[in-house]
């Protein structure tokens, strides 16, 4: 009902600014490789105000939706295994922000389905990271990870590495589009992960503490229900508990290594 709601809004918002989805921007991708450097933008259209506002009423404190937001699909170049390859995530812009309070990243949980990434305009990730920051000044980020949204390549589950360096260069790509759209920037970095995106956050957060990037300063994060000791904890916790559903967890967290690390691709659709 949730993703049902958000879709409708979407399209109310899109209908009644009469700008469909639309690129913004096409890089010369095989001139323009570089880690972190933009191959499109594709604008997706506005939320207004007072939708966000009925989204933020959902979540306790009495969260305020101050403006509305524009959001835009965005799709750079990371690196996979040592070869550069596109990845998409979703950036949200709040409108009529004359000093914005920083960029809040978010990663997602565990989906299993491309048409779940937080890039699509059906996204179930998108609508309460734009209520709740977008829409009180914040730049949010949510990449879509490898193997999610525009990539095609093999998902690389519970591996942190190829997540956190494509976390990392859709970082690099926002402050771009900031520049190229001459948006006012604030380097405050806030991250918050949850599950999946709980072993990410941590992650980001340990590389960004030892190669900072430029043009942010990371100010803090937050994990939630994250896989961040797999044998020690995860595994054990699975087995004594006899979880059903961490069944297909493990039996995905075994299989995407191997899918990922060696010659095998299987086809994905």
């Amino acid at each position: 009902m949730k993703t049902m709601y958000f879709a409708l809004t979407i399209a109310l918002a899109t209908m009644a600014n009469g700008v469909p989805t639309q690129p913004l921007f096409a890089a010369n991708a095989e001139k323009t490789q570089q880690r972190g450097s933009i191959a499109s933008v594709e604008r997706l259209g506005i939320i207004r105000q007072t939708n966000l506002q009925k989204i933020a009423a959902e979540f306790p404190g009495g969260i305020t939706a101050k403006q509305s937001v524009e959001l835009f699909r965005v799709t750079y170049w990371t690196v996979l295994k040592g070869k550069p390859i596109k990845a998409s995530g979703l950036f949200v812009a709040p409108q009529h922000v004359e000093q914005p309070k920083g960029v809040m990243m978010y990663l997602h949980g565990t989906t299993n389905t491309r048409a779940l990434s937080p890039s699509q305009p059906d996204r179930a990730d998108g609508e309460a990271e734009a209520a709740v920051f977008g829409a009180n000044g914040y730049y949010v980020v949510l990449p879509d990870y490898i193997g999610l949204g525009v990539s095609h390549e093999p998902h690389p589950y519970i591996i942190t590495k190829p997540l956190v360096d494509d976390s990392i260069d859709m970082l690099k790509a926002v402050r771009q589009i900031a520049k190229d759209r001459k948006l006012n920037w604030s380097p405050n970095l806030f991250m918050m992960g949850f599950s999946q995106g709980g072993q990410v956050v941590a992650g980001v957060h340990r590389e960004l503490d030892r190669r900072p990037i430029r043009d942010y300063r990371l100010r803090g994060s937050v994990g939630v229900a994250g896989p961040y000791e797999l044998r020690k904890t995860s595994l054990p916790k699975a087995v004594e508990s006899n979880c059903l559903k961490c069944i297909g967890y493990l039996a995905w967290g075994g299989h995407r290594p191997m899918q990922t690390f060696t010659v095998i691709r299987l086809a994905r659709r």
